[in-house]
């Protein structure tokens, strides 16, 4: 119900679940947006997500909590936003321009929500115990398309994405056991093209 009402619809399913620890003296996650890190643009540029992240013990943001760059889940910015960008690049544009917040305090059983196109990380952990947490990723169709059905369950008692299939496939299930850190390969970064003519342009 909470992600339905985040999301605006009932029509929504279940992408994925997974557990994310942290060590003690583990670095801060890089900054980034969920969608992306899942490849789920090229999947359809009207499917949406919403994540649940679940602390699995009570912790603080000492230990490495979600942090976000509040607003940058929007799908359009204000002249002022794409000027700097077109000048310094988005991401200067967002840090300059987006306050921050973080998670701190949650205790077991809070529940924890952003939107799968919101810019955040994870802080370092600099606490004395392992950071523990589980996170439920939500998909649902923005437009009345429906998506070409990527956002449809798989039947009515599997709630599960039909999409999840394609997206997280034997091979990558594996890779993801084996320790492969996928998010790693979406390090926010534009195409050589963009950042020469962004050159030319600020000379």
């Amino acid at each position: 119900r909470a992600a339905a009402g985040l999301a605006g619809t009932d029509e929504l399913c279940l992408l994925m679940d997974r557990g994310f620890s942290k060590d003690p003296g583990d670095p801060e996650t890089h900054w980034h947006r969920d969608d992306e890190a899942i490849g789920l643009p090229g999947v359809h540029p009207d499917l949406r997500t919403v994540h649940a992240w679940v602390p699995l013990s009570a912790m603080g943001k000492d230990m490495g909590t979600l942090q976000y760059l509040v607003g940058t889940h929007r799908r359009s910015f204000s002249r002022f936003e794409n000027f700097l960008a077109s000048v310094w690049g988005w991401e200067f544009a967002w840090f300059a321009t987006s306050p921050s917040f973080q998670d701190d305090g949650l205790d077991l059983g809070d529940i924890a929500w952003h939107d799968g196109w919101v810019l955040h990380s994870a802080g370092p952990n600099a606490g004395s115990a392992v950071r523990n947490g589980l996170a439920a990723s939500f998909a649902y169709c923005a437009a009345g398309s429906g998506c070409g059905g990527t956002a449809a369950r798989v039947s009515d008692k599997d709630v599960t994405c039909r999409v999840a299939a394609r997206l997280f496939d034997e091979s990558w299930r594996k890779r993801h056991r084996s320790g492969e850190n996928d998010y790693a390969k979406t390090l926010l970064q534009e195409p050589l093209l963009y950042r020469a003519v962004r050159f030319v342009w600020r000379s």
